[in-house]
């Protein structure tokens, strides 16, 4: 079949950057208040409105977005395992990948489940407990069990804040742990019947942490000691449901939905300042406020402007169906997500200025399947959205009709990519005669390009698994290269000239070239045998280079520099030109081996992050530089072959785990200090090949090489770790 591209996909790869003006918005509602508000002047006033697609991602449900220094954070869950995403500009970049807790219970997931960054940590809740993960190495810092959990974490202080239901009893409550170790600190119980309401988030001042319960009251506690503070409840004559709201702090006043009205509190005492009575008898969200109004709905979809000082109506809008879902605010427009739609409001009227709807934002490459699944925050030109087509995506609605409403490309029924000999950029390229310009049938270059590197998943998702030692890894590399790389300058293929070809690994080549700033690298294209590729080759090209390519430059990791697919799939690279380590090992003291493969350790890991396995760990795998820094090959690896250097000792493990990487780690450093593999099932200890070697490091690799995987080191981090102590001793 011919490859196509929907022009849906095509206009967003030319959309314009987000502007996210430096505003933040870490947790579910903006901030530990839970204001839903973002300052600015945001205008969807404008029927013409478009979807910029961010970044799609694979699973099963995808968390409402949070913004922090113009970057996005989803988490993306699947049955298996769950993703937590950072997105700037379109470049999807993947903090982790983690099993969850417990695989005896099938997971549940939904916006409560919106992550909150604080500090350099992502905290993300499953069905299981809370995990803080670090950011920038993917680290998990901390898990801690509370099944049930009914809310996305709030926080503040050193603290974090959950609505759960208590250790003790099985009444709804909320708790406070440490922000960096996971231990609680304290818990509540309201003693009301647990109601696992998706909406819940703890409201935290610098003194008070607010939570209203499914039994109709207030509570308020310290935020430091979970002692009380004061209990609030609504009598109600009418007969309405208890029901929660997510309470709201606005300088020293809560606005909270409870028992079918809004009530304004006094923040210190618990005192009521005001009510309102909505027609609807319930109402689960979060009111907002802006300047002197104050913005509530309920159940039957209406949406309510008070007066913020005395609670009277200022207007109201007509029932909507659709429900009752989020509501986030600008200086000027109320945005109340429905369920598939949008409707915008002006605040200070309650005029309808749009409705967005999922069938306006749709195209032809969509079908009916495209709908607005969640809400997120507002940026200075429009609101970030989860929508679902094909796949779950993050996406920017901001005003401006879609002006690339090109015919889609017919499909052909034989795709080949055809390599003809006019190319411009094989005029000066003796290695690309008779390779010349690409033709893909059914599509633009740039169309393909954008498919094959931001919609798949695959690309990036570094795992983690929990940890069984006590002591928690080091998150940096212990040693950095002593002369730092250079990045050329390239932009496109066009930039470079190739001399000479260095070497073939099956469908691709390596040869030198240099930029036209004179930078000397080494670049990867297609081997040119044949004239023609078929479509499912060329994908399959593409497909090899890319998730190296978008991995970041590494200390201990040959470096890609730029790839593309015009006007042929190809990569730049590092030039890899330093001897190996099979060359030079006889060179090396104990001590120098051990801080190379300490170094190779922190390469392994970081291409871990990304989700992929460097079964072709090797002796030869490894460069070592004159001034004694190594770098693992990384590309070149996994190009020349697909067959592991170290098998591992039992053919039913999985070899793509941690521990499958400690061993071939392990194996490695057995090969590399004896001379010979480790010989199972009763290991010779290196000792007894080398006398140099000591018995603490003796012990360090018995156990990376031991035949089952519970027995070794947990992670490669700790193997690196134990080589690090040994070399400072």
């Amino acid at each position: 079949m011919g490859i196509t591209i929907g022009s849906h996909y095509v206009h967003n790869l030319f959309s314009n950057q987000l502007d996210s003006q430096n505003q933040n918005w870490p947790m579910y509602l903006a901030d530990s208040y839970n204001s839903g508000h973002f300052d600015s002047s945001v205008d969807l006033s404008d029927e013409d409105v478009r979807e910029n697609t961010l970044a799609t991602f694979e699973g099963d449900h995808v968390t409402s977005p949070v913004l922090v220094d113009g970057n996005f954070f989803v988490c993306s869950y699947r049955d298996e395992n769950y993703s937590i995403y950072k997105v700037e500009n379109g470049d999807k970049d993947l903090i982790v990948t983690s099993e969850y807790e417990d695989d005896s219970v099938n997971p549940s997931y939904s916006d409560r489940t919106t992550p909150a960054i604080n500090d350099g940590m992502v905290y993300i809740t499953t069905s299981y407990g809370i995990n803080a993960f670090d950011i920038e190495t993917g680290t998990k810092v901390w898990f801690t069990e509370l099944r049930g959990i009914h809310s996305p974490p709030t926080v503040l202080d050193g603290s974090v804040y959950l609505a759960v239901p208590t250790s003790t009893t099985s009444d709804s409550g909320f708790v406070s742990l440490d922000s960096q170790t996971g231990e609680i600190e304290w818990e509540f119980d309201t003693g009301a019947v647990s109601h696992a309401n998706h909406d819940f988030a703890v409201a935290v001042s610098e003194n008070n942490a607010i939570l209203s319960d499914n039994d109709g009251y207030v509570n308020s506690v310290s935020a430091s000691t979970g002692e009380t503070n004061w209990e609030f409840t609504k009598e109600d004559s009418a007969g309405r449901s208890p029901s929660p709201g997510i309470p709201t702090i606005i300088d020293e006043t809560i606005y909270c939905n409870i028992s079918g009205e809004i009530v304004a509190l006094n923040l210190n005492t618990g005192d009521q300042i005001w009510d309102f009575s909505y027609d609807a008898g319930h109402s689960l969200g979060a009111p907002a406020v802006a300047n002197d109004t104050v913005i509530g709905f309920d159940d039957l979809g209406k949406v309510y402007g008070l007066n913020r000082e005395d609670g009277t109506l200022a207007w109201t809008t007509d029932e909507m169906t659709g429900g009752a879902r989020k509501i986030t605010i600008s200086d000027n427009m109320i945005f109340f997500y429905r369920g598939e739609r949008i409707d915008v409001y002006d605040i200070e009227t309650g005029t309808t200025l749009n409705k967005i709807e999922s069938s306006e934002l749709a195209t032809s490459s969509d079908g009916d399947d495209y709908s607005i699944n969640s809400m997120g925050p507002l940026t200075s030109n429009g609101i970030s959205v989860i929508a679902r087509s094909d796949d779950l995506s993050l996406s920017i609605i901001t005003e401006g009709s879609d002006e690339s409403d090109e015919e889609e490309p017919n499909e052909e029924d034989d795709a080949i990519v055809t390599i003809f000999q006019q190319s411009r950029a094989a005029v000066d390229n003796p290695l690309l005669l008779g390779a010349g310009g690409v033709t893909v049938a059914g599509m633009s270059y740039a169309g393909y390009k954008y498919l094959n590197t931001d919609d798949d998943d695959s690309t990036k998702p570094p795992e983690t698994t929990d940890s069984n030692t006590s002591a928690r890894p080091s998150s940096s590399a212990q040693q950095s290269p002593k002369t730092e790389l250079k990045i050329p300058d390239i932009t496109s293929f066009e930039d470079l000239s190739t001399t000479e070809t260095i070497k073939t690994y099956g469908q691709f080549q390596v040869a030198t070239a240099s930029t036209s700033t004179g930078n000397d690298v080494w670049v990867i294209i297609p081997s040119t045998d044949n004239k023609t590729i078929p479509s499912e080759e060329y994908e399959a090209l593409v497909d090899q280079l890319v998730p190296w390519s978008q991995m970041d430059a590494h200390p201990h990791l040959l470096t890609v520099f730029e790839h593309g697919s015009d006007p042929l799939p190809w990569a730049a690279i590092e030039p890899a030109d330093s001897p190996t380590l099979t060359e030079q090992v006889d060179e090396f003291s104990t001590q120098e081996v051990l801080e190379i493969l300490r170094d190779v350790c922190d390469g392994v890991h970081h291409v871990k992050r990304y989700g992929m396995t460097y079964e072709q760990l090797s002796m030869d795998s490894i460069l070592v530089d004159d001034e004694g820094t190594a770098k693992l090959r990384g590309i070149l690896d996994h190009l020349a072959s697909s067959k592991p250097t170290y098998e591992l000792p039992d053919t039913d493990e999985d070899p793509t785990t941690d521990q499958a990487d400690v061993y071939r780690l392990g194996a490695l450093a057995y090969e590399t200090i004896t001379g010979s593999l480790p010989d199972h099932p009763d290991v010779t200890p290196p000792s007894v090949h080398d006398s140099a070697v000591s018995a603490e490091l003796d012990d360090v690799l018995l156990l990376a090489v031991a035949i089952r995987p519970a027995d070794r080191q947990d992670t490669v981090l700790h193997l690196r770790d134990q080589f690090q102590a040994i070399i400072s001793s």
